[in-house]
């Protein structure tokens, strides 16, 4: 993330459409569409692992299982990955969520999109508040540092 500027994305695809290489320095998660209550708190899970990092306080250590466990809102990595997990997704929904330079939001955007489930707006505030409880006690972690801060 050399270029200074850091983008979150969230776009739901066709489980059986992720073939795909990531850019070093990609955060990415791909769960289930039934697991997450639509794109906007998928975004906002991907912005408070970001900052979190920023910050040098952190749910995780590493920045993929911050994300998985702001996604599940859950502080127990199997609880997570339990609830991820899609039973047989096939060609089902599933939301591509995280966060990167410039060449992780085009490789992202490269992935053919579809309609995510519709989400009662009230129900992702409520996940991104519970979202947010569970870096309630952070831990350590490396800190991202952004380019005006190197």
């Amino acid at each position: 993330m050399s270029s200074g500027q850091v983008f979150a994305f969230a776009l739901a695809v066709r489980c059986g459409s992720l073939d795909v290489a990531w850019p070093q320095g990609c955060t990415v998660q791909v769960v289930h569409c039934a697991a997450v209550p639509g794109l906007e708190f998928a975004l906002e899970a991907a912005a408070q692992t970001y900052e979190s990092r920023r910050r040098g306080v952190c749910v995780a250590r590493r920045p993929d299982v911050d994300l998985l466990l702001r996604l599940m809102r859950t502080d127990r990595i199997e609880e997570a990955l339990a609830k991820a997990r899609a039973r047989d997704p096939g060609d089902g929904c599933c939301i591509v969520v995280g966060y990167g330079d410039r060449a992780c939001l085009d490789t992202a955007s490269s992935l053919p999109q579809m309609s995510a489930p519709p989400v009662e707006p009230d129900i992702w505030r409520l996940a991104v508040e519970e979202s947010a409880l569970v870096g309630a006690r952070p831990s350590p972690c490396e800190r991202v540092l952004d380019a005006q801060q190197v």
